[in-house]
Order: C-alpha cells, then structure tokens, then sequence
C-alpha cells in the first residue's frame, strides 16, 4: 500500500471539511492523521476535539493537492479544423469575419 498517495488524498480531503479558517473535521483514518501530524500539515489529532488545525503549510499543500487530485481540467475550445482557440469571442469574431464560414486549413485563428 502506498501510504504516500493515501497521506496525499486525505490531505486533499481535508479541505472539504474545511470552517474556522484552518480547521477540518478529523473524521478519517488515525494513522493517517498521525503521519500528517508527524509532516508537520496538521495539529496533534489526539485531542477532544472534533478538528484537527492545518498549519500554513498543511493549508497550502491541502489546497494544492485538492486541484491536482480532484479539478477537472478545462476543456480547450477547438475550432472546426482542430486548432486550439484561445478565446472563444475571438474565434467568434474571426468567423463573424469569414461570413460564417468554417476556416479552412491554411486559415490561422487568433490565439
């Protein structure tokens, strides 16, 4: 198993449970709340309460490893020929140009 990914995914977690600024509720695996601790990303877990405090760097990393992990990635507009557009009003404006018509191959489309 490698806990390195497991550590990596429940920091990233964390930040769905996120309130009070740096606090998230402490409700996964005590092993990995420990080796989070022992990174120096969260506050002792072995409390009463019912969160953990990420540090600065538990709250940066957390949040980073949130959008790697778990954003979609934005979709590229791409033109009737394939080519990448940049600017969706910008292509629009080159077609408006063109009279409607698709560009063809030798056509360049503003980036």
């Amino acid at each position: 198993m490698d806990t390195d990914r497991i550590d990596k995914a429940v920091l990233a977690l964390l930040q769905l449970t996120l309130h009070d600024g740096n606090h998230a509720w402490k409700g996964l695996d005590w092993q990995v709340l420990d080796r989070l601790y022992k990174q120096g990303f969260i506050g002792d877990p072995i409390n009463k309460n019912k969160s953990v405090v990420l540090t600065e760097e538990g709250l940066q990393a957390s949040r980073q490893l949130f959008e790697e992990l778990f954003n979609r990635p934005q979709a590229v507009p791409l033109a009737a020929n394939g080519q990448e557009v940049g600017d969706v009003n910008a292509a629009l404006a080159f077609l408006s140009r063109q009279g409607g018509q698709v560009p063809q191959e030798h056509d360049v489309l503003p980036p």
